[in-house]
Formats: structure tokens, C-alpha cells, sequence
């Protein structure tokens, strides 16, 4: 658990917490300097503006009145450039505002676009529909307006409440301040970034800490010092604002910017704020949350997160090498020139093990595969011919290959029942066990200090070296392909050169 709390009885639980997060943030400030942060960046360069860096900032003012908002949306700092305008779903009423101080001199017809102009400022009113609210909890996703083409660097958003009915919003930006009035309740946020979600909770979870980068709503007595280490967290990652509510109710919210818990979740704050860094620093999409579990995982050397994620992460210490593991935590810690997705980290995995790997792809496709594969890319060739079917997979290091088409290929026959696997062929038979650690051959017993083989998918792979010693199969590894044959038959062929050479001296 990474939540200490001052007031738990148990010191020795607080201290191993105390010492998990000084672990994190170890972690943190080693990859500081080579993860290739997403934070917002001035758009002008030398010779105009980057196309590929537009900025922009916006003032939001929502009108709430218990059946729908009414936003008025505001867009300034422009570039004299072009910029596709992103609508929320479900918005209408869609128009362009104009006042003293703006005009709409920027906007098209179809209202999809800001055009190229002068103007630095253009203003649009929208109307959005109120979800349903369930157990007096309700959330916008997407809620208002954004640039396709370019990043918010500074947001304003005003909520006027005409509802009056209490409760309170969360936006992830950073709470300024609030204002209750008879005819409307007022909430100001302001922060670095944009608002990817809406939230409101009838519950009114009273502020026990607010920091630079995290604001934590909770009931109970303010632990200052885990306020400073999740806000020190953070910064390392060079995390946009944060917000998290402990509620009493039961309802597990969690947005790119903001986190609703119940209170019986608390311990889990760090763990949870440690993985959206993660997802930050990396460019993981939110939807991919089990591949930053991961990658915080390896960064830590142990399991963080949901179990799924902590089932990969089990599978891929028992599956990769040492020296695998070792390359894929430094190539972690190298600049990310792209976002981190599930392809992608199936791609470093795949480098550092010299393999090929679609395991976390088909995880997050929804699939449960059984077992994570890294599969030989290499072609197993005996004489000119290519082996269909004998892909080898690599476990700890160690190459296994499935039995039944590489045995084939020499000609001998495989089959299996619940207690053991039968091979033979003209002139040898062997019985391997799958209860002990031995087979026999040629009715003579020979005990395993392991078993050579391994039950993948319903079809049973044999270790290289096993095959080797077992049935005298010699393996060459060449750059594209790995040559199998069969030493008996080389030996054979030795004896017969032989004894053809003597015959003819």
C-alpha cells in the first residue's frame, strides 16, 4: 500500500509506505531527465508560427439550470492561422457570439473552422444536454469545445449553478474559489491545460489540501505530509493539476484530470496519482490505463495497480530473461519520440527480447490470452525446406519449440493422453510423464531434474537443449533462419562417407 497516514495506528505499515513512496521517487527522478514530457510550449518560432505547436488559451463560462448548460465559450491568443474546431457530442444552438471587443471575423459559415485572420479572440455560445444523474452523481465527458489542431496552454472556467441545490463540480483544474448567493452558486477553476471531463456530486466533500499540482476533497483530518509527497509525485513527472474527492458514497469516478474514490480507498490515492503520471509522461491513452500499470510496475520492480495489470506484469517477469527485463526498463527510460500504446510496448518488449510479441495488443483488444509468447522470428528450416508450423517461443531466455510438427519433420509420431506424452517412430519409442519428472525409453527409465516441456495453447513445446540431448536434434542459429537436424542422421551419413572412402582406398 503507498497511502500513509499520520494517524494510523500501525507505525510499521506507515513506515514500509513512507519507504515505497521514497522508492517511487527514486524512480522518478532517474527518468526525469529522458522521458520525453507532454507539457505545453510557446507555438511562435523564428520564422512565424510552428503549424505542428499551436497554442491557444480559453475563458469557459457555463450556465447551469438543472436540464442543461449553456456555455459561452471563449477562444483567445489565436495564431493568424487556420483551426478546426471540435464540437462536444450532443451540443446544439451552435453560434458565433460577437461584442464590443469581439467580432466574428474568423468564423466560416459552417461554423467548423476559426480561419486564418488577425484577430487574436473569437467567442461561441453552445448548449449541451444534463446527463442523468445516478445516486446523485453525474459526469460530462468531453464537455466543451476544443481546437483540433492545436493544445490549450491556460483554461478559466466559470460554473454559475442556477440550481442552487448545493453539491460540488470538479474539473481537475485547480478550484479558485466558490461563492453561494440566493439565486445561483458560483465555481471558479483556472489551471495548465484543458477540461477533458465534468463532474458534480451532490456530496459536499469539505478541501484538505491544495498544492501546486493535486487538490485532495476529504472528510477526514489533512495529512499534510502525504499532501506534499503526492504534490512532489507530480512534479516530477511534470503532471498537469490533479484534483481527488473521497466521498461516502460508493460511485469510482476517474478522468485524465480528476479521481472521485470512496473514502475506504484512500490508501489507493498515490498508487492511482502515480499511474496517470505515468500515463502523462508516456502519451498513454486513457482508454490503455493497464500499460501505465505496467510500465509503473517495471519502473518499481513490482506490481502496481489492477489485478489484469498486475497478471501482466507477473507474466512478464516469468517470461523474459533477466538481461530482457533489464532492456526494456532502459528503453522505458529513454525519450518517448511517440505515445506509449499497447503496440507499441508489444514492440519493446518484442526488441528487448528479440522476439515478436502481440500479447499486450490483444490484452487491451479485450482478449485474455492464456500465456504471453515471444515468438522466434527466425524461419526453422530442415535441409531446403521450411518447417510450417515449428515456431519456436522463448521463455527466461530459452528457446522451446512445439514437439508434434518439428518431431514430424524426422519422422516420428506424437500423441498424448492425461498421464503422458508418446512419441515414436520406426525403431524408438519414448514415454515422457506428466505426472513426475522422467520418461522412458525403449522401456528403460531416465529421471528429468525438470521436465523438458511446456503445455501452451494445447500444444506441447520442447525446450532446445532437451531436444538435443533427448532425441539428438542439433539446432544452428544462422541471422534469418535456424537449421535443424538430426545428429544420428549426420552421424550415419559420417559412418557411410567413410566407409565408402575405405572401400574405394
Amino acid at each position: 500500500m503507498l497511502y500513509h497516514n499520520m494517524k494510523i495506528s500501525n507505525i510499521e505499515r506507515g513506515a514500509c509506505s513512507l519507504k515505497l513512496m521514497g522508492r517511487i521517487f527514486f524512480v522518478l527522478l532517474i527518468i526525469n531527465a529522458a522521458l520525453l514530457y507532454v507539457h505545453y510550449s510557446n507555438s511562435a518560432v523564428a520564422d512565424g508560427y510552428d503549424k505542428n505547436a499551436l497554442t491557444y488559451s480559453q475563458e469557459i463560462e457555463v450556465q447551469y439550470d438543472g436540464k442543461q448548460f449553456i456555455v459561452t465559450h471563449h477562444f483567445t491568443n489565436l495564431a493568424p492561422l487556420d483551426y478546426d474546431i471540435e464540437w462536444p457530442k450532443g451540443s446544439s444552438d451552435i453560434a458565433c457570439v460577437e461584442s464590443e471587443m469581439t467580432q466574428c471575423t474568423r468564423s466560416d459559415e459552417q461554423l467548423s473552422k476559426i480561419v486564418a485572420g488577425e484577430a487574436t479572440e473569437q467567442t461561441y455560445r453552445y448548449t449541451l444536454p444534463k446527463p442523468e444523474a445516478v445516486q446523485g452523481v453525474f459526469e460530462v465527458g468531453q464537455p466543451f469545445a476544443k481546437i483540433a489542431n492545436a493544445a490549450p496552454q491556460l483554461t478559466t472556467v466559470h460554473i454559475v449553478d442556477e440550481t442552487t441545490s448545493g453539491g460540488m463540480w470538479v474539473t481537475g483544474l485547480e478550484q479558485i474559489g466558490t461563492h453561494q448567493l440566493e439565486d445561483f452558486h458560483y465555481f471558479l477553476f483556472a489551471g495548465v491545460g484543458e477540461v477533458t471531463d465534468l463532474f458534480w456530486q451532490q456530496e459536499v466533500t469539505p478541501l484538505a489540501h491544495r498544492g501546486e499540482r493535486f487538490t485532495l476533497f476529504d472528510r477526514a483530518v489533512t495529512d499534510e505530509e502525504f499532501g506534499e509527497h503526492i504534490d512532489e509525485l507530480l512534479t516530477q513527472f511534470k503532471s498537469k493539476h490533479m484534483t481527488v474527492v473521497l466521498h461516502q458514497g460508493n460511485h469510482n469516478i476517474e478522468a485524465n484530470r480528476y479521481v472521485a474514490l470512496p473514502e475506504s480507498e484512500k490508501e489507493n490515492i498515490a498508487n492511482v496519482l502515480f499511474t496517470k503520471s505515468v500515463q502523462t509522461a508516456y502519451g498513454i491513452p486513457l482508454e490503455e490505463r493497464k500499460i501505465a500499470e505496467l510500465v509503473g510496475s517495471i519502473l518499481l520492480e513490482q506490481p502496481i495497480g489492477t489485478p489484469p495489470a498486475n497478471a501482466a506484469y507477473g507474466k512478464l517477469t516469468e517470461t523474459l530473461a533477466a538481461d530482457d527485463l533489464v532492456r526494456l526498463e532502459n528503453a522505458l527510460r529513454e525519450p518517448q519520440e511517440e505515445p506509449l500504446t499497447a503496440e507499441r510496448f508489444d514492440q519493446l518488449v518484442g526488441s528487448a527480447s528479440h522476439s515478436e510479441v502481440n500479447y499486450f495488443s490483444e490484452m487491451l483488444a479485450g482478449q485474455t490470452p492464456e500465456h504471453l509468447l515471444l515468438y522466434e522470428p527466425k524461419e526453422v528450416v530442415h535441409g531446403e525446406k521450411v518447417l510450417e508450423g515449428v515456431q519456436p517461443i522463448k521463455m527466461k531466455g530459452q528457446l522451446y519449440y512445439p514437439l508434434r510438427p518439428l518431431l514430424a519433420a524426422f519422422d516420428y509420431e506424437v500423441t498424448s493422453d492425461e498421464q503422458s506424452i508418446h512419441v515414436k517412430s520406426e525403431d524408438e519409442t519414448f514415454r515422457f510423464s506428466l505426472i513426475d519428472s522422467f520418461y522412458v525409453y525403449q522401456q528403460k527409465r531416465v529421471n528429468l531434474r525438470q521436465s523438458p516441456y511446456m503445455l501452451i495453447n494445447g500444444q506441447y513445446y520442447f525446450e532446445e537443449q532437451s531436444l538435443l540431448r533427448i532425441f539428438k536434434l542439433i539446432f544452428e542459429h544462422h541471422e534469418d533462419e535456424i537449421q535443424v537436424s538430426s545428429l544420428r542422421a549426420v552421424i550415419e551419413e559420417a559412418v557411410e562417407d567413410e566407409e565408402e572412402g575405405s572401400a574405394k582406398s
